[in-house]
Parts: C-alpha cells; sequence; structure tokens
C-alpha cells in the first residue's frame, strides 16, 4: 500500500521543510559517510520490490521499545570473566538497597524477571508464555494510529553538532543481526550474509 496519506500526519508540512533545508555538508560530516554513499543506498531502497525499515540508532535515538520481544536466557556466547547484565546488575541493586526496603535477589532469575514485566507493562502480557511474541498495537496496516485525532506525529529534530578537536578519537561500532548487548543468538547475520565474528 502506497502511503500517501498526508491528510493522516500532523507536523509533516515542517518536517519535510526541516529535510529540504538540511545540507548535504551537514548530514555527510555529522554521519561520517559521503553523499555518494546515501544516493547509493536510497537508489536500492527506490528500485527495491519490497524493503524494511529495521529499527535501530543513529545520530538520534528512537522514543520507544522495539515492537518485537525476544525472550532471553543468556544467549550462546560470553566471555566467561564477564558477568551478565542480568548478574551484575542484580548484585549491584542487593548491595545499595536494604533487602527490607525490597529484595532485589528474586531477578537473578530470568524466569523472575519476565513475570514482572509481563505483570507491569502493557502490551508485554504474552512475556510469562516463555515464547517470542509481537506487541499488540504497534503494526499498522493501515494509516489509523492510535492517537487524539487518528494522525501520525511528525517531529522535528535538529541534528546535533560534531564538534571535533585534536584529541577527539570517533568510533562506530555495528550490532549484527541476533545479538542483543552481549548476548548472541546466532551464528550468521541475516542481515548481511556474513558469519558472525567475535573479537
Amino acid at each position: 500500500m502506497a502511503f500517501h496519506a498526508w491528510w493522516r500526519l500532523r507536523g509533516f508540512a515542517a518536517y519535510a521543510v526541516d529535510i529540504e533545508n538540511t545540507s548535504w555538508h551537514s548530514i555527510t560530516k555529522q554521519s561520517g559517510l559521503d553523499q555518494a554513499t546515501f544516493e547509493k543506498v536510497a537508489e536500492l531502497y527506490i528500485t527495491a520490490k519490497k524493503a524494511v525499515f529495521a529499527w535501530g540508532m543513529g545520530i538520534t535515538q528512537h522514543n520507544g521499545f522495539v515492537n518485537y520481544v525476544r525472550i532471553s536466557e543468556g544467549g550462546i556466547y560470553r566471555f566467561p570473566e564477564l558477568r551478565s547484565e542480568v548478574e551484575l546488575i542484580n548484585q549491584l541493586a542487593c548491595a545499595v538497597i536494604a533487602k527490607d526496603i525490597f529484595d532485589f535477589s528474586v531477578f537473578a532469575k530470568h524466569a523472575n524477571i519476565r513475570d514482572a514485566i509481563a505483570n507491569s507493562i502493557p502490551g508485554f502480557e504474552a512475556m510469562e508464555k516463555r515464547e517470542e511474541f509481537q506487541i499488540d498495537g504497534r503494526t499498522f496496516h493501515k494509516p489509523d494510529f492510535p492517537t487524539t485525532n487518528g494522525k501520525a506525529f511528525f517531529r522535528v529534530i535538529a541534528i546535533p553538532e560534531y564538534r571535533q578537536t585534536d584529541k577527539t578519537y570517533r568510533m562506530t561500532s555495528v550490532r549484527s543481526e541476533g545479538q542483543f548487548n552481549t548476548i548472541i543468538y546466532e551464528q550468521e547475520d541475516i542481515y548481511r550474509e556474513q558469519a558472525r565474528c567475535l573479537l
């Protein structure tokens, strides 16, 4: 379905003006990529029969959660000398918060964390079933949105200024598909059609 229902959008005019007024110099300077790379990706998108927008963080971060929930039991790879995120946060919480105020030790188990999430966050009730699931109300096949007027809200977000000095070191990392933080689920990155490398 072509998404040309501009009358179902709120704030799109200001968003379009901001895009038109954003210079290539600003985009390439802030991203570290040249214009030709952007144009190549745009051409692939324009000519593709199908396309997928994957959630991610770039110059600005998305507000909200991803729509698809993967149930974790700790992953298949981990450096043996490093504690898991769950273990680290649980031990820290137990050390600084008295047990009579709140007993964080129960959250040493993944199952208890999932139960707490399922019982406190709307849309996550299915987490108690120990299965991967899609969060209700986050996928739209028609331009009707759960807002007060049924319109999608566009917001203009300024690209933050990148200030580089002689002592600045800039590094970019890529989180491959099938990975969440230090937890790795698959051997292969199917998005990039390549084997995973562990450094």
